[in-house]
C-alpha cells in the first residue's frame, strides 16, 4: 500500500517508480515509527540482501541509537529469527506487554482494541521505536474507512503517517 506522509517530522525513505510511498519514518513526541507498505518485506524479503539491510536498518533507526531489545509481534518468525542471527535481543510480545523493549514491530492491519492502540501512541511519545508493515489496500477489501479505521492509522495518522488503499 502507498504510505501518506503528512506530518512536519515525517519524510519518505522509499517510493516506488511511479512516485507512490512505501517506505516512511516520523519522529513522534520523543519516539520514532517507520511504516512499510508491505509486509513481504518482514518475510520471505529477508532473504535479499539489500531487503535485509533496509528492515535493519529502520528498526536501528527506530531505537533511536544503540539498539537493544526488540518486541515483536506474534508470527514475524522469519524476522525473529533474522534478528537472533544478528546478535539483537528479540521477544514476542503484545502492545500493552512491551516491558524494556526499545522497538516494537508489528503487522500494520493487526486488530487492535482501544487501550492497545493508546498504548502504542503513549509508547512512541514516550520515546519507544514503532515498526509497522502491512497493505492498507488488502485490508479495506474486507473493511470500511481506511483513513480511520486501518489499525496502523489508528495509531500513527496524528503522528503524521498514514496507509492509504491504493494498491501496490
Amino acid at each position: 500500500s502507498a504510505l501518506v506522509v503528512h506530518g512536519a517530522e515525517s519524510c519518505v525513505i522509499a517510493h516506488d517508480p511511479t512516485g507512490r510511498t512505501y517506505v516512511a519514518s516520523t519522529r513522534w513526541g520523543d519516539g520514532r515509527a517507520v511504516g512499510w507498505g508491505h509486509e513481504g518485506f518482514f518475510g520471505r524479503g529477508l532473504s535479499r540482501a539489500d531487503n535485509r539491510q533496509m528492515v535493519l536498518n529502520s528498526i536501528r533507526w527506530a531505537a533511536g541509537g544503540e539498539l537493544g531489545r526488540v518486541a515483536l509481534e506474534p508470527g514475524f518468525g522469519i524476522l525473529f529469527d533474522v534478528l537472533v542471527e544478528e546478535g539483537i535481543d528479540v521477544v514476542e510480545a503484545s502492545p500493552n506487554d512491551l516491558g524494556e523493549a526499545q522497538v516494537y514491530v508489528a503487522g500494520a492491519g493487526s486488530e487492535l482494541d482501544a487501550d492497545e492502540v493508546s498504548a502504542l501512541q503513549a509508547y512512541v511519545q514516550a520515546g519507544g521505536g514503532l515498526v509497522l508493515s502491512g497493505q492498507a489496500w488488502y485490508w479495506s477489501y474486507s473493511h470500511d474507512d481506511v483513513g480511520r479505521n486501518f489499525p496502523a492509522n489508528q495509531i500513527l495518522n496524528a503522528g503524521g503517517l498514514s496507509w492509504s488503499s491504493t494498491g501496490d
